[in-house]
């Protein structure tokens, strides 16, 4: 692989979860990279050998009622955005 400047990945779109081993498979080919994965499934249902890879996660499913445009990463109030690094929610 050619040396990237740019080391950082966001995984979106449907659900990544659904594609777990694809999921899996891509993070090994990605040593070093700094991903971000955006899930509306709860932290418990996440495999932990995509967890290990990840330096930040989006958790919980989209509620309309709750929308929210004044927190950073996420669309309502009931989704966490957490950094794994440092355990922050």
């Amino acid at each position: 692989m050619e040396r990237c400047k740019n080391k950082k990945l966001t995984i979106s779109g449907g659900e990544p979860i659904l594609q777990a081993d694809a999921v899996v498979e891509l993070l090994r080919l990605l040593p070093g990279f700094d991903v971000a994965l955006y899930t509306g499934l709860e932290l418990d249902a996440v495999p932990g050998q995509i967890l290990v890879n990840l330096h930040y996660i989006k958790v919980g499913r989209y509620i309309a009622r709750e929308r929210t445009t004044t927190e950073a990463y996420i669309g309502s109030k009931n989704q966490r955005f957490i950094d794994l690094t440092r355990g922050q929610q």
